[in-house]
């Protein structure tokens, strides 16, 4: 389909939820109008009920930083750590006796490389 660009009033006062949500125009000129489809899993919305949209694949940080709230239950939320930070966390849950231990289980790659972005 077309993408079309604008600005639409009251959209903002719709709630976030992590379900897809699509959100398309119908019909040209004087019959356009605004759709919002509640994607797999929400359900369909009773007369009088909440709708809402997603605001994207956003963690608790993003969230929080750009519309003021957090989920409890954000299936992407992560947590970003320094690599020095990272194996502070390995010596508390190694033990401080074990510090090399600690740098090593971070240096072998354990955790991943995603953490290094």
């Amino acid at each position: 389909g077309r993408v079309v660009y604008g600005l639409f009033p009251m959209v903002d006062m719709l709630n976030h939820e992590f379900q897809t949500t699509e959100v398309s125009i119908e019909g040209e000129g004087e019959e356009a109008k605004f759709v919002i489809r509640n994607g797999e899993g929400s359900g369909k919305t009773q007369k009088g009920g909440q709708v809402f949209i997603s605001y994207g694949a956003l963690d608790n940080s993003e969230l929080m930083e750009g519309y003021g709230f957090v989920s409890d239950d954000n299936p992407v939320d992560c947590v970003a750590l320094t690599e020095e930070e990272l194996v502070e966390a390995a010596e508390d849950v190694l033990g401080a006796q074990n510090a090399s231990g600690a740098r090593n289980l971070v240096d072998s790659g354990a955790f991943g490389d995603a953490w290094r972005d």
